[in-house]
């Protein structure tokens, strides 16, 4: 075990170093890298695609971007939906995928797909079905239950490679698995909308804090945030890269945390679970936001049309608004958020057992890292957490963090490594 990747994995959910892994002594290669092997040896990685910095906002309206956007986001999914196989749209009923299905369906009769959860108070069906009726679309839904979850997470962490702990890998494998079961074999889905355009509230974070203290103690308030308000030996790196970003970004936060956002965040984690569960069952997933035309335009997008008033991804609103792409309570509803493990670890007894006793299996993770006092009395106790600034507040969190570790560990580690 990488000692350096399981702390950041601890505290982030994920290894957001560029090329750590989890494993000592194996690296990964960087998004828009290459590297050549000849006779045996591999050569140094090599840049062949980097991003374009965020850049300082021009005279465009708020109109005039939107506007843009429409095209550009348009003529993308238009493309994206060329295939020689079934195609079909994940659809949460959020504001990202469904600006996706409304642009697709103005070229042809699609297929959307949303997902609900069995005995779970997570459930975004109604909103999905609203956004089917309003595009005309040919909707579907698949009920994913605990069972499913519990019996395809030792499966589903063989295809993980790295550690990362994004919620949905395991339901959104299910869903891949059910549409290809359907005879879809690609579908569009919304990943890095949030991102690109200011959708998480760390740039809401990052917007109220300016100028609240000096930039290592605004960095330090984001850290909280990214970390799960699980704070220790990361701040460091975590402070290194930002600065890095703040002097790519003109000063500015927002952008710093756009950047780091994109360039980190998303490869490592949200991407990885994209493309590691629809690979596991031979589904194409295509993301329109990541085409490199939206990215560009979205990077040249000042802070003003993002977060305004309240108002998260602002130009993304204005487009569906102006364009009417979608009912009002759509283009102006807030994001869910909700996480489907986090639910059943509170509300399902049955799963709660289950990742108990992975949990807290005798010489397992939890007593390395000297956490069972903790995570006994998430499990048998009454406290959710520790009062801040107490090491760790979120058990839930952090439960899940090591049931993945635990199971991911007897794929990938030998025995008492």
């Amino acid at each position: 075990m990488n000692p350096r990747s399981l702390r950041q994995y601890l505290e982030f959910g994920y290894v957001f170093d560029a090329q750590d892994t989890s494993l000592a002594g194996v690296s990964k290669l960087p998004p828009g890298h290459a590297m050549e092997i000849a006779a045996g040896r591999a050569g140094a990685p090599y840049a062949f695609f980097t991003p374009r910095l965020a850049q300082p906002g021009g005279a465009r309206t708020l109109e005039q971007a939107a506007d843009e956007l429409h095209a550009t986001l348009g003529e993308v999914v238009r493309q994206h939906l060329v295939a020689d196989v079934p195609v079909g749209l994940l659809l949460s009923g959020g504001l990202d995928s469904s600006i996706v299905a409304a642009l697709a369906a103005q070229h042809a009769r699609v297929a959307t797909i949303s997902m609900g959860f069995a005995d779970s108070a997570v459930d975004e069906r109604a909103f999905a079905r609203a956004v089917a009726q309003h595009i005309g679309s040919d909707h579907r839904e698949v009920l994913i239950g605990q069972r499913e979850i519990t019996e395809g997470l030792e499966e589903v962490v063989w295809y993980f490679d790295d550690l990362f702990a994004d919620w949905g890998t395991v339901s959104t494998r299910l869903l891949y698995a059910k549409c290809r079961a359907q005879g879809i074999k690609v579908v569009l889905v919304g990943e890095g909308s949030d991102e690109l355009f200011g959708g998480y509230g760390t740039f809401g974070a990052a917007q109220r804090g300016r100028g609240r203290g000096p930039v290592l103690w605004q960095l330090f308030q984001l850290y909280r945030r990214y970390a799960g308000r699980r704070y220790g030996g990361q701040f460091g790196a975590f402070a290194s890269t930002m600065r890095g970003y703040l002097a790519q970004s003109h000063g500015s936060m927002f952008d710093a945390v756009r950047l780091f956002e994109t360039r980190n965040q998303l490869p490592n984690n949200y991407v990885m679970k994209v493309d590691k569960a629809s690979m596991s069952v031979s589904v194409e997933a295509r993301a329109p936001y990541l085409d490199r035309r939206v990215a560009a335009l979205a990077y040249s997008i000042p802070e003003k049309h993002l977060l305004a008033d309240g108002t998260d991804k602002l130009v993304l609103r204005t487009m569906a608004e102006r364009h009417r792409l979608l009912p009002p309570e759509i283009t102006r509803r807030t994001k869910f958020g909700a996480s489907i493990a986090a639910s059943w670890m509170d509300e399902s007894q049955e799963f709660r057992n289950y990742a108990r006793d992975a949990i807290l299996a005798r010489e397992g993770w939890t007593d390395r890292l000297g956490l069972r006092g903790a995570m006994t009395d998430f499990f048998d106790g009454t406290r959710k957490g520790y009062a801040f600034p107490r090491a760790i507040s979120i058990f839930s969190n952090l439960a899940w963090r090591l049931l993945l570790l635990q199971l991911w560990s007897r794929k990938y580690l030998t025995a008492n490594a």
